[in-house]
C-alpha cells in the first residue's frame, strides 16, 4: 500500500462523503441550471442520486483495488440475514402506516380521511420496483453499507445513526432548496424533513446491524419507506404529528433498549 492509498484508508469517510456529495450536488445543480424543464423527469433525475453508491464503489478501489471492491460487495450483498429482517424491511412501514390510519380514526373520528385505495398487483409491483431504483439502490450501499460501519467504529450505535441521519439530510439539500427538484422529497420543509429522516436513519441502522451487515433488507426498507408513505398517507391536519410519533417511538425503542446478547454491531469496511 503506497502513501496515497494509506492516506485514503485512514480517511475513508471523508473521501466517501466528498464523492457522494460532490457527484449528487454538482449533477443536480447542473441539471437545474442546464435543463430545468427536464428536472422533474425520472430519466434525467435518477442518475443524480447515485452519488452514495458511486462513492461506495470507488473508495474501496482506491484503497484495495478490485479485490478490495469485490470483498466489500461480497459482505454487503450477502444473504446471511435471517428471513425475519427481509420481512421487516418490506412490511414494517406499511404496518406502521395502517396503524397510523387506525389511530387517527380513533383519536379524531370527526375528521374524515382519504379512503384506502390500493393499486392492482401489477401496478403495485412496478411502483415498488421503480422505488428501488430511485433511492435505495442509489443510496444504501453508501449510507448504511459504507458510512455507517465506519461511524460505528468511532461512536455508539445511537450516535452513529443520528450523525448519519444529519449527513443523509444534508445530502438532500439541493432537492429541498431547488424548486425544480422539490417534487422528489414531497416539497417538504427543510427542518421537517430533518425531523422525519432522523428516525428513519435510526430504524435503518437497526435493520442493517440485525442483518449482519447485509444491505439487502435495508434496500427493501428504504423502498418501502418511499413507496408506502405516499401510497398509504392521507390528508389531515394531524397526519404529520401522528406520523412523526409513529416513527420516533419505535426508532427510540429499537435504538436505546438493551440489545440481545448475540446481536452484532457492524464495524469497518
Amino acid at each position: 500500500m503506497n502513501s496515497t492509498q494509506k492516506w485514503i484508508k485512514e480517511h475513508q469517510l471523508i473521501v466517501f462523503l466528498s464523492i457522494a456529495f460532490g457527484f449528487t450536488w454538482i449533477s443536480q445543480v447542473a441539471l437545474v441550471a442546464l435543463a430545468a424543464e427536464k428536472a422533474d423527469q425520472v430519466a434525467f433525475y435518477r442518475p443524480t442520486v447515485y452519488g452514495p453508491t458511486i462513492a461506495a464503489l470507488i473508495t474501496p478501489i482506491l484503497t484495495g483495488g478490485w479485490k478490495g471492491l469485490w470483498a466489500f460487495l461480497r459482505k454487503r450483498f450477502s444473504f446471511k440475514a435471517d428471513l425475519v429482517w427481509y420481512l421487516v424491511g418490506i412490511f414494517f412501514i406499511p404496518a406502521l402506516m395502517l396503524a397510523i390510519r387506525g389511530l387517527h380514526q380513533v383519536i379524531f373520528p370527526s375528521i374524515p380521511i382519504d379512503a384506502l385505495q390500493l393499486p392492482g398487483a401489477r401496478v403495485f409491483l412496478s411502483g415498488f420496483l421503480l422505488m428501488l431504483g430511485l433511492g435505495p439502490f442509489a443510496e444504501e450501499l453508501g449510507w448504511r453499507g459504507f458510512a455507517l460501519p465506519l461511524l460505528q467504529e468511532k461512536m455508539s450505535v445511537p450516535v452513529a445513526s443520528l450523525v448519519l441521519g444529519v449527513i443523509w439530510w444534508a445530502w438532500h439539500l439541493p432537492q429541498l432548496l431547488l424548486p425544480e427538484l422539490q417534487w422528489a422529497v414531497g416539497a417538504m420543509p427543510i427542518l421537517l424533513y430533518l425531523v422525519t429522516i432522523l428516525p428513519g436513519s435510526m430504524l435503518t441502522a437497526w435493520i442493517f446491524n440485525r442483518s449482519k451487515g447485509s444491505v439487502i433488507p435495508v434496500i427493501l426498507f428504504h423502498a418501502s419507506m418511499n413507496y408506502f408513505f405516499g401510497l398509504l398517507g392521507f390528508n389531515s391536519p394531524y397526519f404529520i404529528v401522528i406520523m412523526l410519533a409513529g416513527l420516533w417511538i419505535p426508532a427510540l425503542l429499537v435504538t436505546f433498549l438493551p440489545r440481545p446478547a448475540n446481536s452484532v454491531i457492524v464495524k469497518g469496511i
